[in-house]
């Protein structure tokens, strides 16, 4: 037997879920109670251990968030054999609030909702549909199991089982054997190739050995070839040495000659130059004689002295402009002096103002900032008091007044809930009263079917008269037709209750609206902003001292600035004036005229003394042909050098040319036998090609039939590759064939009337048993009940019923047998054995509550099968059967455990 796995639920945790703000249960194993009136919060606890488990999915749970909250938050900790799990979600209206992680002993193993779930589901060993037909029993779903289509209830339990699995495992070896069925058609086409491949291998051998024969006998040609090309080679090159060595020296005579030719034209050319130098020559004497050459160093120094006479001359009349202009702008300055003397006054007026309005900016900038402020909370009044006209009508048509805060919604939100809650108990008293008129309507018919046609007392079994039984059905029919109409009143008080129960709803939705809360929101912003206007009002006055100084400052500093624009250009013309006047001044401090004078003079003195040395007049004529003199004597003291250098060349390169005669004489003897060694060697090339071309021949025939060979040999082995899969797939083939018969085998075995059946069975046989057992614990007068292969659920009770004519306290009594069942069918198949109830005694009469009492405290309290019950009540009489009880209560719509 394998070891049973067991998952106890350890502690909850809620914040902002729904009316539980901050909330904390610790469970036990055995039972565990909560308990509380309607309305105070006890069906949030489990919806939050399902919504830690699956994720949000009820409709109730549209929105978990408490409110006036933005995010909800829930952690559940269940533990599995040794393992502890921490399960957490969170909800909100932003993405990033919705968050779900899952960790085992501390370390997180998934972390986001889908991922969460399933491994919560494969952790309690069940899905979240089957762990809501059967550990988990909600509020009003207990007959679930009972009221379900005979269809769904069995497709359910298959699930439950692991039918569904098996169902898939058949048809999937059925695929399998179809699969299997064609491999073997595909294989035995490709067998058909077996025969041909082998027959492809036979004449690929025979033609192998072919090739190599012809191969053999080429590697004994290319031998003796070899042997030819390497005499002919031989040969060869010592003529090709000997014909290299006579062209070399045919070479070496063109060589000669061409050397010989150029030797002479450059002897021809330096000749030709040295005629033309000797002109030259010439007119360098003659340039040696001129006076203008002799006295060319006399005559440049002069030439300054001319030079810096136009100078000073130039410079003495600049110096008559510059003491004019000088007087000139001394004049102008003299009639702006006013003008600038008043700029300045201006300018320095504004530094000192510009220097007391930074020390006034901050004052200012916070008297803006306050004004701005003060703007801005007008205009966000005027908005606000707009919005709260329109959402008055609809909050004073809810509440009856204008006059409505948060803590007046909070309260008149309780009480409708504690009127909705009132009005619930009242319903449920009401279908309580009718379920049991039509439980005594269905008494008083059974009576009338027991007397009609008998005469006996069904009470007592003495004989009855005519006249009696006849008094009988009237009395009967009586009770009958007073038991319908107050059947008919209860439906009515009930429809009438359910009417108000909705206009309460109806009305806790607007109280609960966005229109309602922008309502109080905006009025509390109103008083905000209006307390936020008054006190922006008392700083502006505050700082309005700091402001008026500031503008008045503000307002002299832009009249300065206009006057300073208008005496803006005079100020210009000033310093233009001014700086003029000052280069004017730094000019005439220079030099003076008295100097200039004096240094023209020198100058004079200075060319009369050369034209005394010379006997020239000194002009700038004579300077320049001086110079030019100069000028060419030196390039012709270049000639006179190259001249000399062009005479020793020329004797040494008619040395040379004679040396080049007698060489060339004795290279023309040597090369006259170059045309008849030239024509052997050609001969002997022709032959060569001939006895190679023959070896690339036979080179090519070998590398041919090697080629071939090699082919061959490829293609033998591919053949004999696919000689070899084929004669694995003639096997595989074999194998498959008798594979399928085990399949088919296996198929048979899981499919319906294979394991399939045996697990209903097993199934039927167990639930069936376990709620014989747990009925019997119960005052109902049912003779058996039976749950069948198929899942169908029926009952008997003197005869067979059907499942319809159960009261409502049978029908809740068999559903929960039929759970518990189920719940330990479970646990044997080592799921999930923590059972959670909420309200399961909703139609059970006080005896049959108290039966129940004892088949819980029986089941999980003496049983191994079921450790630990979570089960919500507000029936006293099944708190005794707690190991522990959570008292749940409600204040100002927030739920409290009290434990």
């Amino acid at each position: 037997m394998k070891e049973r796995k067991e998952v106890l639920i350890k502690s909850l945790e809620l914040k902002n879920f729904l009316s539980h703000r901050e909330t904390t249960l610790y469970f036990d194993s055995g039972i565990n109670m909560i308990v509380g009136h309607n309305g105070a919060g006890k069906t949030t606890i489990l919806d939050a251990i399902k919504f830690a488990m699956f994720g949000k999915d009820r409709a109730r749970l549209s929105n978990p968030v408490s409110h006036g909250s933005s995010a909800c938050y829930v952690k559940l900790t269940f533990q599995v054999d040794e393992d502890t799990y921490d399960v957490m979600r969170s909800y909100g209206e932003r993405q990033r609030d919705r968050e779900a992680t899952i960790a085992r002993n501390g370390t997180e193993i998934a972390n986001s909702q889908d991922a969460v779930t399933s491994t919560v589901e494969r952790i309690i060993g069940m899905e979240q549909d089957v762990f809501e037909k059967s550990v988990f029993v909600a509020q009003g779903e207990i007959d679930d199991l009972v009221n379900e289509q005979p269809r769904k209830r069995k497709e359910f339990f298959s699930r439950m089982i692991g039918i569904e699995k098996l169902s898939n495992t058949a048809t999937m070896l059925g695929e399998i054997s179809r699969d299997v069925t064609s491999s073997i058609s595909e294989a035995k086409g490709k067998l058909e190739r077996l025969s041909v491949y082998r027959e492809s291998l036979s004449r690929s051998l025979i033609e192998k050995e072919r090739l190599s024969d012809e191969l053999g006998k080429a590697a004994d040609s290319i031998g003796e070839v070899v042997e030819e090309e390497k005499r002919l080679k031989d040969l060869l090159s010592s003529q090709r040495e000997a014909l290299a060595g006579l062209k070399g020296k045919s070479a070496l005579l063109e060589s000669r000659r061409s050397e010989y030719s150029r030797l002479a034209s450059e002897v021809a050319a330096i000749e030709g130059s040295l005629k033309k130098h000797e002109s030259m020559m010439n007119e360098n004497r003659r340039i040696e004689e001129n006076p203008l050459f002799i006295y060319h160093g006399e005559i440049m120094e002069a030439s300054g002295s001319i030079t810096r006479l136009v100078d000073l001359s130039k410079r003495k009349k600049e110096i008559v402009e510059a003491e004019k202009t000088f007087n000139d702008l001394t004049g102008q300055l003299s009639d702006l002096q006013k003008d600038h003397d008043l700029y300045a006054g201006y300018s320095e007026e504004s530094a000192i103002l510009t220097r007391t309005l930074k020390t006034l900016e901050p004052g200012n900038d916070r008297w803006k900032i306050a004004s701005d402020r003060l703007a801005l909370f007008l205009e966000e009044i005027k908005t606000v008091e707009a919005r709260i006209k329109n959402l008055g009508p609809e909050v004073e048509k809810i509440f009856g007044s204008l006059d409505v805060d948060a803590s007046t919604v909070s309260n008149r939100i309780e009480e409708i809930e504690k009127h909705i809650d009132d009005i619930g108990k009242r319903i449920n008293a009401k279908k309580s009263e009718l379920g049991s008129r039509n439980e005594r309507k269905r008494e008083l018919s059974s009576r009338i079917d027991q007397l009609r046609g008998k005469n006996v007392c069904p009470l007592c079994g003495s004989e009855l008269s005519p006249d009696h039984i006849r008094r009988l059905h009237t009395d009967v029919q009586k009770s009958i037709e007073t038991t319908l109409d107050e059947i008919g009143k209860t439906a009515a008080e009930i429809s009438s209750l359910s009417t108000e129960q909705d206009k309460l709803r109806n009305l806790l939705a607007r109280m609960r609206s966005r229109n309602v809360s922008d309502y109080i929101q905006g009025t509390e912003n109103l008083r905000s902003r209006k307390q936020a206007v008054i006190e922006t009002e008392k700083d502006l006055e505050k700082l309005e001292g700091e402001h008026a100084q500031y503008a008045a400052t503000r307002k002299r500093l832009d009249e300065l600035e206009i006057l300073m624009d208008g005496a803006r250009d005079k100020e210009s013309r000033y310093a233009l004036v001014a700086t003029k006047l000052e280069a004017a001044r730094q000019n005439l401090s220079k030099s003076s005229l008295s100097d200039i004078e004096e240094e023209i003079r020198r100058h004079e003195q200075a060319l009369s003394n050369v034209e005394s040395l010379t006997g020239l007049s000194i002009n700038q004529k004579n300077v320049e042909e001086s110079s030019s003199l100069y000028h060419r004597h030196s390039e012709l003291a270049t000639i006179a050098k190259e001249y000399n250098q062009l005479s020793l060349s020329v004797e040494e390169k008619r040395k040379l040319k004679t040396g080049l005669e007698e060489e060339i004489r004795g290279l023309q003897k040597d090369v006259a036998a170059l045309e008849d060694l030239t024509g052997e060697v050609k001969r002997l090339d022709a032959e060569f090609d001939k006895v190679r071309g023959r070896h690339a021949d036979l080179t090519s025939l070998v590398g041919s039939r090697r080629e071939s060979i090699s082919r061959i040999e490829n293609e033998i082995e591919e053949l004999k590759k696919n000689i070899s899969e084929l004669e694995a797939t003639e096997k595989t083939v074999m194998a498959m064939k008798s594979s399928i018969e085990t399949i088919n085998r296996l198929r048979a075995a899981f499919g319906v009337d294979g394991i399939q059946k045996y697990l209903r069975q097993k199934a039927s046989e167990f639930i069936t048993n376990g709620t014989r057992q747990i009925l019997s614990s119960f005052s109902l007068d049912f003779d058996d009940v039976l749950v069948n292969e198929d899942f169908d659920v029926s009952v008997q009770k003197n005869g067979l019923l059907e499942l319809d004519a159960l009261s409502g306290g049978e029908r809740i009594a068999l559903s929960i047998a039929l759970r518990i069942s189920i719940s330990r069918f479970l646990d044997e198949e080592q799921r999930m054995n923590c059972f959670l109830m909420d309200e399961p005694t909703t139609y059970l009469d006080e005896e049959r509550r108290a039966n129940l009492r004892n088949i819980l405290h029986y089941a999980l309290g003496e049983s191994e099968h079921m450790p630990q019950l979570i089960l919500i009540t507000h029936h006293a009489e099944l708190i005794s059967a707690g190991d522990a009880v959570f008292e749940v209560s409600k204040e100002s719509g927030i739920s409290r455990v009290l434990s």
